[in-house]
């Protein structure tokens, strides 16, 4: 078998075309800006999910259209527009973020996680109309009393309610910006608003209940006032390093779930199996108005025993893998769609898994 003639493959390309003048392929600059972006740390499926929709091809040629992508990634990414312009994507708001349970995370991890928290969490706060935040800022008791008027008791169904009621939104990032460390959860804040970001997958109700519950302590206690996001890196039912901090909204997220900040079980720490747990806590629990789900993982938090406390839930059925897709169902019920550009609303949709255009229809 002969090669082609060179000539003749030659014939086929313009007479501009760079492999006739025996030259390299440049690359586009929205290929260097790709580039740009996995070299700080983003994953590609990142960067793909948070590509604004509108870019094209014909895109491609213009100056303009090329200067709007940087902006709409910085806005999308929390970075700073002009560091896209240089390749060397900074992330801003790092500086401004509390970082709690931050564990093996490292600095420019820490940065991204942060910047991409605010930058979500500000989406959904400018979706999110006819806020009340206020009302977050009363005690532990005040609030679970409240939600006690209308419910047997304290869990993640009456407090998706309770956010939303107030003006808190409330999803779950199925887009996440790094392969390998992800957030439990993040509070942003806009002024005196905020919004509550749940980062770490989890099949229980009652486990999110307890993050979400952390996260409302945060607010209640002001803990985020002076910062644009707190983050909870890894699990706050785990932490063996709390800070104060992070101690306190601990005990305001057991209140508020239990009606104590310390709650005293009395069940043997030594001896209890998964069954007997989950057998005690479907009886005490609705007894004092507590989640049993709930019930269980105060034991886990109390006796580190955690294999026995999952098998405790599996048991009692606690276990529901749709719970993050519910969490974002609703939070597109609830958002103002509206209220937003369509370039935010791609974003926002497009972090929570995307869905059909009519929003709300499956709620």
């Amino acid at each position: 078998m002969h090669d082609p003639p060179t000539a003749d493959i030659h014939e086929l390309c313009s007479n501009n075309c760079s492999c006739r003048r025996g030259e390299v392929a440049m690359p586009s600059e929205a290929q260097r800006i790709r580039r740009s972006l996995r070299e700080a740390g983003l994953t590609a499926t990142a960067i793909d999910a948070v590509w604004p929709q509108w870019w094209s091809e014909e895109a491609e040629g213009s100056a303009s259209a090329t200067a709007e992508l940087r902006y709409s990634l910085s806005r999308r990414l929390g970075l700073a527009p002009s560091s896209l312009f240089d390749n060397e994507p900074s992330f801003v708001w790092s500086d401004d973020t509390l970082f709690k349970n931050l564990g093996a995370a490292t600095d420019s991890e820490a940065a991204i996680l942060a910047s991409f928290s605010v930058a979500v969490g500000r989406s959904a706060i400018a979706a999110t109309t006819g806020a009340d935040q206020s009302l977050v800022r009363r005690s532990a008791a005040d609030l679970r009393a409240t939600v006690l008027k209308f419910a047997r008791w304290v869990g993640l169904r009456e407090l998706r309610s309770l956010c939303w009621g107030i003006g808190i939104p409330l999803l779950y990032l199925e887009v996440f910006p790094l392969e390998q460390k992800r957030m439990h959860a993040a509070t942003a804040r806009v002024g005196d608003r905020h919004a509550i970001l749940i980062g770490r997958h989890s099949s229980f109700p009652a486990q999110v209940a307890y993050y979400v519950a952390h996260e409302i302590g945060h607010i209640a206690l002001g803990h985020s006032m002076d910062a644009a996001a707190v983050l909870d890196v890894d699990d706050p039912l785990r932490a063996v390093d709390a800070d104060g901090d992070e101690r306190a909204a601990d005990r305001y997220a057991l209140e508020l779930l239990t009606g104590s900040a310390d709650p005293q079980l009395e069940a043997s720490v030594e001896n209890f199996t998964a069954q007997s747990l989950a057998d005690a806590v479907l009886q005490e629990g609705p007894a004092h108005g507590i989640d049993p789900g709930v019930l269980a993982l105060c034991m886990g938090h109390r006796s580190g025993r955690w294999a026995q406390v999952f098998g405790a839930l599996k048991r009692m059925g606690g276990e529901d893998p749709g719970v993050s897709g519910e969490l974002n169902r609703l939070a597109r019920a609830e958002f103002a769609w509206d209220a937003i550009p369509v370039d935010t609303q791609d974003f926002l949709d497009t972090v929570m898994g995307g869905r059909d255009r009519d929003r709300g229809s499956d709620a």
